[in-house]
C-alpha cells in the first residue's frame, strides 16, 4: 500500500514539476481553489474573518504626486475603507491588496501597490485598534494595455494548533474604469 501511495505521490509531483506555467494561470482561474471567491462592485462591503473593507473608487490617472508610470503603463488609484472586526488589534499592510486585471474573466496578471510616499497612502505596515476604522490611497502601476481590474484581498492565517499556514476566503472588487 505504501509503494502505491508513493508510486501516485511521485508521479503527480513530476507532473507538477514537468508542466507549463499554463497549469499555474489554469489554477488562478479555477474557481475551487480557493474555499470561497467573493465578488463586489465598488461601494459594497465584504467581511473578512480579520476586517470589513470597502472599495469607495478607483480611477486611471495619468500621475499621482509626481509619480507617473513608466512606458507602456498606466497608473490605477483605489480609495478604500478598512474597519477592524477581529475583536482585537490586528497588523495589517499595504500588500495585503492586490490589484489584478485580465480578459474575459482569465486572470492575466496582478501587481502590488507602490510603496507609500505620503500619509494618504497605505503605509507598508500599520496597526488597526479593535473596531478603528482606517480610508487609504492605493496606488499600482499596470501594463496599458490590461484591462477587468479588481482589487482583490486573499485571506492567509495560521491555525494556532497546528501551525499550519492555510488560505481563507478569496475577495475581489470589480472595478469601473
Amino acid at each position: 500500500m505504501f509503494k502505491k501511495v508513493l508510486a501516485v505521490t511521485l508521479s503527480v509531483m513530476a507532473l507538477f514539476a514537468f508542466a507549463s506555467c499554463d497549469i499555474a494561470d489554469s489554477l488562478l482561474n479555477d474557481k475551487t481553489v480557493f474555499d470561497r471567491r467573493h465578488t463586489f462592485k465598488v461601494g459594497e462591503k465584504a467581511s473578512t474573518m480579520f476586517f470589513d473593507f470597502n472599495v469607495l473608487s478607483a480611477e486611471k490617472v495619468d500621475e499621482y504626486d509626481g509619480i507617473t508610470p513608466s512606458e507602456d503603463n498606466q497608473l490605477i488609484t483605489v480609495v478604500a475603507t478598512v474597519t477592524n472586526t477581529f475583536g482585537k488589534a490586528i497588523e495589517l499592510y499595504d500588500d495585503d491588496f492586490f490589484l489584478q486585471w485580465g480578459k474575459n474573466g482569465k486572470i492575466k496578471g496582478g501587481v502590488w501597490p507602490i510603496e507609500a510616499i505620503d500619509d494618504t497612502m497605505a503605509p507598508g505596515t500599520y496597526y488597526l485598534a479593535n473596531g478603528a476604522t482606517v480610508e487609504f490611497l492605493y496606488v499600482f502601476e499596470a501594463p496599458s494595455e490590461a484591462a477587468e481590474f479588481h482589487f482583490v484581498y486573499t485571506e492567509e492565517y495560521t491555525e494556532a494548533n497546528r501551525n499550519k499556514n492555510k488560505v481563507g476566503d478569496f475577495y475581489s472588487f470589480s472595478l469601473p474604469l
